[in-house]
């Protein structure tokens, strides 16, 4: 997955993230992961700690192919849900 700036301001970036998939796989979530000045938590975000974390998702083409990668996947997302 490439990630780089498509804009910027004295203060902020905007990102854009493209990939190249096979066709047994999809973009899943994305989360922006920032730290604060003062704690992981704060308010005021320091500069330059953000990141992003992505998961990938299984086509219906990569279920049929995958079959148990994809009960594995969704016992996992089961058991993430419940927490």
């Amino acid at each position: 997955m490439l990630h780089q700036g498509s804009s910027y301001s004295r203060e902020d970036v905007q990102w854009t993230c493209t990939a190249t998939l096979p066709s047994t796989l999809q973009p899943g979530s994305t989360d922006v992961i920032c730290e604060g000045h003062s704690s992981p938590s704060g308010s005021y975000i320091l500069k330059g700690s953000c990141g992003v974390e992505y998961q990938l998702a299984l086509t219906s083409e990569g279920k049929e192919k995958h079959p148990s990668l994809a009960r594995d996947m969704e016992r996992l997302a089961r058991n993430q849900a419940r927490r």
